[in-house]
């Protein structure tokens, strides 16, 4: 079998992945982070060149206001992680703190509507689970979930 691949200027290689139905690559958030990116356009490459613009503006939407979608993250969690995770010892956790602790991002995907799920790695906090916050096709913040 063929890799099928979409070559594009600003993101280099895309690869076709027929396992889970994405083109997979990798978005510069700044020069000292590279993160993984699933965009599921459909199969064809027509589909990325049709809508390349839209998917780009999203990254860099992300990329532009990713402390703004990470505040966002940390206001949704922090009741949670206060009242549920933290042990009864442990200090109550602020907004800023919390926000150090989900600073990583792993990934991306972005969908054929427009909408944008942003991968982060929690850290101790929440025990290295992922916090996930979804983007409707706007950029804006819609939800978090662990």
């Amino acid at each position: 079998m063929n890799k099928r691949v979409i070559q594009d200027a600003l993101l280099g290689e895309l690869i076709w992945n027929e396992l889970t139905d994405t083109w997979e690559g990798y978005f510069e958030i700044s020069p000292a982070i590279k993160t993984y990116c699933a965009f599921y356009l459909g199969e064809e490459p027509d589909f990325w060149e049709n809508n390349r613009q839209r998917y780009l503006n999203m990254l860099d939407l992300i990329k532009r206001d990713e402390e703004k979608i990470r505040r966002y993250a940390a206001e949704e969690m922090i009741d949670s992680y206060n009242d549920n995770w933290r042990e009864e010892d442990d200090p109550i956790v602020d907004i800023p703190t919390l926000m150090e602790d989900i600073a990583e991002i792993n990934g991306i995907i972005l969908y054929e509507e427009g909408n944008a799920q942003i991968f982060y790695e929690s850290g101790d906090y929440f025990a290295y689970h992922a916090i996930i916050v979804e983007l409707d096709a706007n950029g804006e913040c819609v939800r978090v979930t662990l």
